[in-house]
């Protein structure tokens, strides 16, 4: 903890656990080496599991970017408010690759997403660019490489300074 510095994050990692929050296996603002000690030995005991990540603390709002290889459809992108609210508000914009920059903005400036890139309630703006730029590229990730059938980066963190991925899932088909 103290090459990174204080606070961090510990997260269990274990390719059995999909929603680590659900299981206990994140711990935030962890701020000095005792409750690191402590938060492991809770999180290994809650979880089952001993192996770990640490990650420095971020802060911004909570992204979902997304992407899957639909049979009907072929490679659809989604951009949605994300972290641990992500399935129970839903709200998210999709997208068949490919599309337009244009196209892309469209769909997202008319959805609730839009409000929370602006800004919510005296919250800071998001590199709405940035954002825009994740979403685009994950579609040409998956136009190269056939064999993943679905990525998840949730929560990305996103902020006026930039965007963090804080966690990812990749699932290549079989």
């Amino acid at each position: 903890g103290n090459e990174i510095g204080y606070p961090i994050v510990l997260k269990i990692a274990s390719e059995k656990i999909t929603h680590k929050t659900e299981v206990k296996g994140v711990r935030i603002n962890i701020q000095n080496e005792k409750e690191l000690v402590d938060n492991y030995h809770n999180m290994c005991e809650a979880t089952g599991e001993s192996s770990v990540f640490l990650q420095k603390m971020m802060r911004g709002h909570e992204f979902i970017i997304g992407a899957k290889r639909d049979n009907q459809f072929g490679i659809v992108i989604l951009l949605g408010l994300g972290g641990i609210y992500a399935e129970l508000i839903q709200s998210v914009v999709s997208f068949i690759y490919p599309f337009s920059f244009e196209y892309m903005m469209k769909k997202v400036r008319v959805s609730k997403v839009q409000k929370i890139i602006d800004g919510f309630r005296g919250t800071a703006p998001v590199d709405e660019d940035k954002l825009f730029e994740i979403v685009d590229r994950l579609g040409m990730l998956m136009n190269t490489y056939s064999e993943i059938k679905e990525i998840d980066l949730n929560p990305t963190l996103a902020s006026d300074s930039g965007l963090h991925i804080v966690d990812g899932r990749m699932i290549l088909l079989q």
